[in-house]
């Protein structure tokens, strides 16, 4: 039987580079969101400009892409 790692038990570990530009972002990355609290991982989001993928934002007045918005609510409610 394979037993998930917990690699915040032994390490410091923050995901940083994960993302979604095509479809659908929702169950990529309610999957990883998942994956993360479950491990109790710390994370951060990047990057806030409309030129970078994957892409947050679609102008400078912050308007959320798709992936964006599933980050930006993640971020509201807590979730580490």
């Amino acid at each position: 039987m394979r037993r998930e790692a917990d690699p915040a038990g032994r390490y410091a570990v923050l995901v940083g580079e994960f993302g979604a530009n095509r479809g659908d972002p929702k169950p990529f990355l309610s999957q990883v969101l998942d994956y993360i609290h479950r491990h109790k991982l710390h994370w951060t989001a990047w990057c806030s400009h409309p030129g970078a993928t994957p892409t947050m934002i679609r102008d400078w007045r912050y308007t959320p892409t798709a992936f964006g918005a599933v980050v930006k609510s993640a971020l509201h409610a807590g979730r580490e």
